[in-house]
């Protein structure tokens, strides 16, 4: 064989060789999105307040709706506390030789020393309280966990990243998903998770580069087919504050049972929140109404104009009817305003003409209307069905109302009128009657789940630097 065909045969032969190298060596890996960005953000805010020990921060909290505000202030080894929700203002003040806490309910505002509270249920609550302040080991662990949930693949990323303005500041906002269906049995009870919790959470937040700071939370989840939904948003924050704290002085007892009350109705209004739009606002307006607090109608949604003409007639005022937007509401307001007060003058505010005439009539006393022959159409309706009837005088306003009774039972004569209380189910045009409600629709509302039954707080503990609202189980607390 000749030189040349030698070397045309080897070659040949290494062609070969690279041909089924080439065949049998896998091709590069296929690269996902680059997510580093978003996760080296996350990072970063949950390491936020590590070594702070002067600091102003307030932010806003929001359960399916449900909104309370936080403002923390800390100066070394002192701490205060103020968070309001839509009922209430309380305050709490962990001192150098004191813890005193304050709360402000239905105008009552009691401020007491609590350092040797003795009640176990409030020595709780007041430890879930402190849990909204900065803790460094709290921090740290919440960073390991993350890490953790992160290198186990729970947490996937979306390469999305999106510049936003939030309250003035710019950020960047990055969205995940938390999945934890595929937890081993170990790992749900390293991190407390029941196999009937929610196990998957949608997450966005936005957080500055530089700083870690996230001016914005949201995440959302469903249990049992209904879904649940969580918001923060940062209002203002200060490191190296100057501000000082200021204890309350001329401590008096009785702050823990201005909360036992405070309490009740905080849950009541909790509970609203629970149903679907139509019946939240149903309840908030009950609430209000119970409660005769303006500033809870301005929670009911498209009830609010309806639920504030209630209001008017339990505390007669007249502020209040300039705040209705509806026209046809606002009459109603200055009909009331006249049946309460006995003033007719109120009737010239009305711009319905065809409701002069009711608000003529009813701004007459009852001697008046008994010897005009005028009927109270509120008192008529109760009188129509079998109800005892009551005239009663509102000690704060000086005025009087109807009130419908029966077999124990109580509503007020307008609000019987207008189906928003009930004593039997014939005050009710669609459904029945039940804890004095009448049915939103012509179909019967089935009971509304909470999401009470979910612990959430262990989760958000280990998944950030602040855990769910604790007001959400202040109910347990006390």
């Amino acid at each position: 064989m000749k030189t040349q065909d030698r070397l045309l045969l080897i070659a040949g032969v290494v062609l070969v060789i690279v041909a089924v190298v080439i065949t049998f060596i896998p091709g590069p890996a296929t690269v996902g999105p680059d997510t580093t960005e978003a996760e080296e953000l996350l990072k970063k805010t949950i390491g936020v307040g590590k070594g702070q020990t002067d600091y102003y921060y307030s932010y806003s909290e929001s359960n399916d709706g449900y909104v309370i505000d936080y403002t923390l202030l800390v100066r070394g080894d002192e701490k205060m506390l103020d968070f309001s929700n839509p009922i209430s203002e309380k305050e709490l003040y962990l001192l150098s030789n004191d813890t005193i806490f304050c709360v402000d309910f239905m105008n009552v505002r009691m401020c007491s020393s609590v350092k040797n509270t003795t009640e176990p249920m409030f020595h709780s609550y007041l430890l879930s309280l402190q849990s909204k302040f900065f803790d460094d080991s709290t921090i740290e662990m919440n960073m390991e966990q993350m890490d953790y949930f992160m290198e186990n693949g729970y947490v996937e990323f979306s390469p999305v990243l999106v510049n936003k303005t939030v309250n003035g500041h710019g950020c960047t906002e990055i969205s995940y998903v938390t999945d934890l269906t595929n937890l081993t049995v170990g790992e749900a009870a390293r991190f407390s998770i029941s196999p009937t919790s929610p196990k998957v959470f949608s997450w966005n937040m936005c957080i500055d580069d530089k700083t870690g700071i996230a001016y914005s939370k949201h995440f959302n989840y469903s249990y049992r087919g209904k879904q649940y939904y969580w918001d923060f948003e940062l209002i203002d924050y200060e490191w190296y504050t100057n501000k000082q704290i200021t204890p309350p002085e001329n401590l008096t007892e009785g702050a823990y049972d201005v909360l036992l009350e405070e309490s009740e109705w905080k849950n009541e209004l909790q509970r609203c929140y629970s149903g679907d739009e139509e019946d939240k606002d149903r309840c908030i307006s009950l609430v209000a109404l119970q409660l005769k607090m303006k500033s809870i109608c301005d929670l009911a949604g498209e009830r609010r104009d309806r639920c504030l003409v209630s209001i008017v007639a339990l505390t007669l005022d007249e502020s209040i009817c300039m705040d209705i937007s509806d026209a046809g509401y606002k009459d109603d307001c200055y009909i009331e305003m006249a049946g309460g007060t006995k003033n007719s003058t109120y009737c010239s505010m009305i711009a319905n003409s065809s409701k002069v005439e009711l608000c003529m009539n009813v701004s007459q006393s009852m001697e008046e209307n008994e010897t005009a022959g005028i009927p109270n159409p509120a008192a008529v309706n109760c009188a129509d069905k079998g109800y005892g009837y009551e005239i009663r005088k509102d000690n704060e306003t000086g005025g009087e109302y109807g009130v419908c009774i029966y077999e124990g039972l109580e509503c007020e004569e307008w609000a019987l009128f207008r189906e928003e209380c009930c004593l039997t189910d014939a005050d009710c045009l669609f459904g029945n009657c039940t804890d004095q409600k009448c049915p939103a629709t012509g179909e019967e509302t089935a009971g509304n789940e909470t999401n009470s039954t979910v612990d959430m707080q262990k989760f958000l503990d280990y998944l950030e630097n602040f855990s769910e609202d604790n007001e959400t189980n202040e109910s347990e607390s006390s």
